[in-house]
């Protein structure tokens, strides 16, 4: 054999490269590239600035950066249960104005002023007042539990005040882009 016709069979098809690559889109551009190579570039020089630091400080610095660590975790972890706090508020709170929106249609159709659905809440008035109830205990269970629960229960007169706000807000918005569009 030849020493051509060696180089010729070991040669792979320009086709297929690697049994990998097949489906694989090879759609990166050069700003792509570009970007990745800027970030290697950064992480590398915050490695290198940290070793050195590390080298005139001592384990100092390791332990500075873990209280640091320790500390960001403790503020995550309060904000994540005051937000999951608001969440709950959040069920809550159109749950809770369902039933009280619900209280007075079921005076109305028992004084026969309207006509009730074919669907029925059944129980009704006993089965709002029980949830309005229910409601009412998991607020007084979240003002107990102390902590993120007892700020988000004091909060509600806040957060009340800004809906009513906002509300007025957008009653005197609509009313000016109305007269706009009637003029």
């Amino acid at each position: 054999m030849s020493e051509q016709h060696l180089k010729d069979e070991t040669r792979p098809s320009p086709r297929h490269v690697d049994a990998g690559d097949e489906g694989c889109s090879k759609s990166l551009e050069h700003r792509h590239v570009n970007m990745i190579a800027i970030g290697g570039a950064i992480g590398t020089g915050l490695f290198l600035g940290a070793g050195g630091r590390l080298a005139d400080a001592g384990p100092s610095l390791f332990i500075a950066y873990a209280v640091c660590g320790v500390f960001a975790f403790l503020v995550v972890r309060a904000l994540d249960e005051l937000v999951l706090n608001f969440a709950a508020l959040g069920i809550l709170a159109p749950r809770g104005m369902i039933m009280i929106c619900h209280l007075p249609f079921w005076q109305k159709t028992h004084n026969g002023e309207l006509t009730r659905p074919s669907y029925r809440l059944p129980g009704s008035p006993w089965t709002e007042l029980l949830t309005l109830a229910f409601l009412a205990s998991v607020l007084l269970l979240m003002y107990a539990d102390g902590g993120a629960g007892r700020t988000t229960v004091l909060c509600l007169p806040l957060i009340a005040a800004a809906l009513v706000a906002g509300w007025y807000a957008m009653r005197v918005r609509r009313a000016r882009t109305s007269s706009k569009a009637g003029a």
